[in-house]
């Protein structure tokens, strides 16, 4: 009877400790008593009948699984697993289950440690309470154990919490998030909860059993402990409870002022008497399994855990009946078993972890030889490409295992297995784990000193194939699975979804599905938390509205008509079919009141003409009507024509077809126009049935007006066949399609199913299948929707991102070529010809020609595409071929694109020594962006003393930069003299602050010492006068230096301490991501790559830490590591990486390549 924990409207005053809290709902539930000992905790089927509201039915014994309290119960899958862990009976531990009770419900100390010798019944105290809380007390909870894999160290800990807070709080459980970001995610979510449990008088238990059986406690200096993740104060309303062995000493990660190093917090448990004798019994029973059964023992250790009665009958050679038996026989209680985690099965691992302990003590090396066979096993069903047949062990628990190894090969092997993967997602119905398993690979390879990109190549295509195919779920999907009462896939569905605004959405459809059921609260409540995650206004306005009209039709009149009266993100058509619902669901009364409330007039008459169109009250409805087509003149235009396209559909339906065509003919007089009007006029015709009328007017238009209506009126009525098919030819004739979407869709709404149907079947379109479908579940043809959902979903499952794939083929394609492999390139560029897209990717296909050297070629693919020529030009420069470079240059018309041209040739001429032709080149130029990029090939370029004369040759007004980049130059080649000299030369003192800090960085790369004191001495007096107050430009010139001087100062001294040899432990505190680009870069350069590492892994976004990694290893001697590559590939798209992969890991691009060409890697 634990239902999802809904959350209130979001809102309220702050709590005491000053964050906003939830609302608090208006339901009340009676609040039951403890339960006294000795009661059965096994959940069962409860009968009988509720005599109160609030209460519940109890046929007999009270079952542990009821906890009615204040709000929405909570429902944890994690609480499977505990059922199976607590015993069927507990028996003698009043006093302790009083003394839980009594220190959860009170504020009498933020900690309890619970501590016990082995097999003194820790776990099945706490797994019994933690099934049975006491009234008004939440409790979320971890059992640390070695007995299954993946369960005994910090990772698992965090993601089964947080996966418990998640659904505590209706939110989706973050499957993308680095092993730090989850850590803050963790501690914010237990704010969260602890939050909305005050708001609902109740406490919030974090219960954590088994400490000592924490992996992180023993691995190793860079291993973790959960103890030490363990807040130090927890929020405000809530408590921990953890347990251990006696004496156990803490991490050393627990800080000093813990409350666990406190003796205040120990509570000692006696052993059990019950628990002694069992002890007895399982050791026995274990070592005769030892003795007879030794295979047996020895492939549940191995293991981990998770391994079915079939698995088990397979590994071991024995018939499936004989396994079953054996596991059900008294001489195999030692075994405990677990739900399976995707499937109706269960699976077996030891009961006790001192059973564990004694029977890897006994196994010895029997225990690598099992894995060794475990691992045959997956070969075996690898090899035959991943059957539906396969164990779902070898799904989910077999990797936990290879983690547990530590086999980073195979980890990598398995996780990338496409055949694999595909499987995981239908036997699963998402790939929530497939992610999660790749996420993990690549935080264990990223924690090895030596990072393989090869390797983080391979999990980086695959994380993306996947976050493509669930980018190709349409926002329709989910909702029809919903309709059909699949409530638990729908939400899997639409929580796979890799964009936010398309999830909320999604998340919207499936709660309106629900209609008004908690299901459907709870469903938009998480809707409504994801909100948060979105900071694009237009992403914002959207969830926003798909948000606004979900509560009108999930939750009561009063929580719902606040959404309508802030309008934003809601459209003019969203008010008109929030019209339609509040009509339908609350009646005349509240929808009156409602419409009364709305201040703009496109909104009100948009509800008019909503009420209008679906009122039972004919009268009410044409009053309606009456209301709109005063307000009609007064709307914006652009809302006119929708607006005129509702109001023919209720004049239609509510007035005679003459008093309906003379309204809509009326119309000329509120500003429609002729086209407008035969328009209106058509859907009057074609709803009164007289099609010979609709016919002349569609002929009528010209075909650019035509083409909409006809999709709008074939989706207006159910056409008779012999219409429609004439229609459906009319449009096609004109430049339509049969089988657009908006058609399908139209087609659908309806009514007419078959029709739609046959049109989204035909297009093989999984959205229009997919919208057919919800339309079909909930106009009560299951049947259909089902076929249709089976034909969205094979879509979907077969799913790419064309457009995604092509974009990767022509990025590699130019890579192959600069690497050498013109074969390769070649073969790519064919694959994007062959798909009738290359027009879109004319430019990179153009510059991939190129670069194999086939110039001519080149040229003739980009024609008059002067986009794709400038792409040709740069290629020709970086392959040293300026004359032809320059020869293209000066035939392209756009000015822009000209110097473009002409600027990429003049910097592969001074990259090259030849700085004549680069100045006769460059004075073509008009633009300062023309004239930075040769400035930055000039920077890039070796000091030669004839460089320093280019300055003077150019005019003017363009000399700084060229003086800056010279000043830069000469100063790496250690010419000081020359650097000063033209750093005196620098007229404009923005440009002099700013190229004063570029010599500085070139004089940290030499590692000189005394240069880096006497530039930073010129630096902080320059930027101490452009600060005054009377000086904006120089004010400007700091903040785009360092953030001020304040940044400056730190920036500098921390630089000067790195060449003096010290740690530089401080961090640089500068604030804007481009800056610490550059902050890092200088300190890499000056040795400090760790340094360089902290400021770009402590970037805000993921973009911004993928662009300083970008910097660090183009600019940087940290490329050739493989770190920055790494590093880049966790946070960016795959294609940013590229030319990082060309640069310093060649060997790469071939796998890229092959996976591209859909060839064996």
């Amino acid at each position: 009877m634990r239902n999802d924990l809904g959350v209130g409207d979001r809102g309220g005053g702050p709590d005491e400790t000053g964050r906003p809290a939830p609302v608090r709902t208006s339901r009340t539930v009676s609040q039951t008593a403890a339960v006294s000992s000795g009661i059965v905790v096994q959940a069962g089927h409860l009968d009988g009948a509720a005599t109160a509201p609030g209460g519940y039915a109890n046929a007999g014994l009270h079952v542990g699984d009821v906890n009615l309290t204040a709000g929405a119960p909570f429902r944890s899958r994690y609480l499977h697993q505990v059922r199976r862990m607590a015993p069927e009976v507990l028996v003698g531990r009043e006093a302790e289950l009083a003394e839980l009770a009594e220190f959860c419900s009170s504020q009498s100390g933020a900690y309890a440690w619970w501590q016990g010798e082995p097999w003194a019944g820790k776990s099945a105290l706490l797994s019994w309470f933690t099934l049975n809380p006491p009234p008004g007390v939440r409790i979320v909870s971890f059992f640390v154990t070695a007995r299954m894999a993946g369960q005994n160290h910090r990772g698992a800990f965090i993601e089964n919490v947080l996966g418990q807070l998640s659904e505590m709080l209706s939110e989706t459980p973050p499957v993308h998030l680095s092993e730090a970001t989850r850590e803050a995610h963790l501690l914010g979510m237990l704010e969260d909860s602890a939050a909305l449990c005050r708001s609902r008088d109740e406490r919030l238990v974090l219960l954590v059993d088994g400490l000592d059986e924490d992996r992180g406690v023993t691995t190793g200096p860079d291993d973790y402990s959960i103890a030490g993740l363990l807040p130090v104060t927890p929020p405000f309303g809530s408590n921990v409870v953890v347990a251990s062995r006696s004496h156990r000493p803490l991490p050393y990660d627990v800080p000093q002022d813990h409350p666990l190093r406190t003796s205040s917090s120990v509570r000692e448990l006696a052993p059990s008497p019950a628990a002694i004798v069992s002890r007895a019994d399982k050791e026995r029973e274990l070592r005769g399994l030892l003795t007879g059964q030794r295979d047996l023992v020895g492939f549940v250790v191995a293991s981990g855990g998770g391994l079915s009665a079939e698995d088990l009958a397979e590994l071991t050679d024995v018939t499936r009946r004989a396994m079953t038996e054996r596991l059900a026989s008294t001489a195999c209680r030692s075994f405990a078993s677990r739900p399976s985690p995707w499937t109706a099965g269960e699976v077996y691992l030891l009961s006790h972890a001192e059973l564990l302990t004694e029977a890897v003590a006994h196994l010895g090396s029997a225990v690598d030889e099992h894995r060794t066979r475990i691992h045959r096993w997956a070969d075996m069903y690898r090899d035959r490409r991943w059957p539906t047949s396969t164990p779902e062990y070898l799904l989910h628990g077999y990797f936990r295992m290879v983690a547990e190894e530590d086999d980073v090969v195979r980890m990598v092997a398995v996780a990338t297995d496409r055949d694999r993967l595909d499987l995981m997602r239908k036997v699963s119905g998402s790939d929530s784990e497939a992610l999660r398993q790749l996420v993990t690979t690549e935080e264990r390879l990223l924690a090895r000193h030596a990072v393989t990109v090869t390797a983080m190549t391979r999990l980086a295509l695959n994380r993306q194939r996947l976050k493509n195919r669930n980018a190709a779920i349409p926002v329709d999907l989910p909702a029809a699975w919903a309709a059909l009462g699949r409530h638990h896939r729908a939400r899997e569905l639409a929580n796979s979804i890799d964009s936010v605004v398309d999830r909320v959405e999604a998340l919207a459809l499936v709660a309106v599905a629900g209609q008004n059921t908690d299901t459907a609260r709870s469903t938009l409540s998480h809707a409504e938390q994801l909100l948060d995650l979105l900071s694009e206004p237009t992403d914002r306005r959207r969830a926003a509205a798909a948000i606004a009209k979900a509560t009108i039709a999930v939750r009561d009149p009063t929580e719902a008509s606040g959404v309508l009266r802030p309008r934003t993100g809601l459209s003019a058509d969203d008010f008109g079919e929030i019209g339609r619902v509040i009509e339908a669901r609350w009646g005349a009364g509240q929808s009156d009141v409602v419409i009364n409330s709305i201040d703009d007039e496109t909104a009100r008459l948009r509800m008019y003409l909503g009420t209008a169109e679906v009122s039972d009250d004919a009268e009410r409805a044409r009053r309606h009507l009456d209301h709109a087509v005063r307000l009609l003149p007064g709307i914006p235009r652009w809302e006119f024509r929708n607006a005129l396209r509702h109001l023919t559909r209720a004049a239609s339906r509510l007035l005679p077809y003459d008093l309906a065509d003379a309204v809509v003919r009326s119309l000329f007089r509120s500003g429609a126009s002729e086209v407008e009007v035969a328009s209106a006029r058509a859907e009057v015709a074609a709803r009164c049935g007289d099609f010979r009328t609709v016919v002349e007017l569609v002929a009528s238009l010209d075909a650019s007006d035509a083409r909409p209506l006809l999709v709008h009126l074939l989706g207006a009525v159910p056409w008779p066949e012999g219409q429609a098919v004439e229609l459906e030819d009319r449009l096609a004739g004109i430049g339509g399609t049969r089988n657009t979407r908006a058609l399908t869709v139209a087609v659908a709404e309806a009514g007419d199913l078959t029709r739609a149907a046959r049109l989204a079947t035909r297009a093989a379109d999984s959205a229009a299948l997919a919208s057919v479908a919800r339309h079909a579940a909930v106009t009560g043809r299951p049947e259909m929707a089902e076929q249709l959902l089976s034909a969205a979903m094979n879509l979907v499952e077969a799913g790419t991102n064309p457009v995604d794939d092509l974009n990767g083929m022509a990025v590699v394609a130019q890579a192959a070529a600069r690497c050498g492999d013109a074969v390769a390139a070649k073969r790519l560029i064919a694959k994007v010809d062959e798909s009738g897209h290359s027009i879109e990717f004319a430019d990179q296909l153009a510059a991939a020609t190129a670069l194999t050297g086939d110039l001519p070629l080149a040229r003739a693919r980009a024609g008059d595409d002067e986009q794709a020529l400038l792409a040709v030009v740069r290629a020709a420069a970086e392959l040293g071929e300026a004359p032809t470079a320059l020869e293209i240059s000066l035939g392209l018309s756009d000015r822009h694109l000209r110097e473009e041209a002409f600027a990429a040739t003049a910097g592969a001429l001074i990259e090259t020594g030849e700085l004549t032709r680069a100045v006769t080149t460059i004075m073509r130029c008009k633009t300062d962006s023309a004239w930075r990029v040769v400035a930055a090939a000039l920077a890039r370029r070796p000091f030669t003393s004839d460089a320093s004369h280019l300055a003077f040759l150019v005019p003017k007004g363009r000399r700084n930069a060229l003086r800056a980049a010279l000043a830069q130059s000469a100063e790496h080649a250690g010419a000081v003299d020359v650097a000063d000299v033209c750093l005196d030369e620098i007229s404009n003192d923005d440009d002099h602050l700013d190229a004063l800090l570029s010599v500085l960085e070139a004089a940290a790369a030499r590692r000189d010492l005394g240069r880096v004191r006497q530039l930073s001495t010129a630096l902080h007096c320059a930027a101490a006068r452009s600060s005054a107050p009377d000086t904006t430009a120089g004010r400007l010139a700091v903040t785009k230096t360092l953030s001020g001087l304040p940044a400056l100062t730190t920036f500098t001294e921390s630089l000067e301490a790195v060449l003096e040899g010290a740690s530089a432990s401080q961090a640089v505190e500068i604030a804007h991501p481009e800056q610490r680009e550059r902050a890092a870069v200088v300190l890499a350069n000056a040795g400090a790559e760790d340094m360089a590492a902290h400021l770009v892994r402590t970037m805000p976004s993921d973009y911004e830490r993928g662009r300083g990694w970008y910097r660090l290893a183009m600019e940087t001697g940290l490329g050739s590591t493989g770190r920055p590559a790494a590093e880049m590939l966790r946070f960016l798209h795959w294609t940013n990486v590229v030319p990082v992969i060309t640069r310093h890991h060649p060997e790469v691009i071939p796998l890229l390549v092959d996976d591209l060409l859909h060839t064996t890697t």
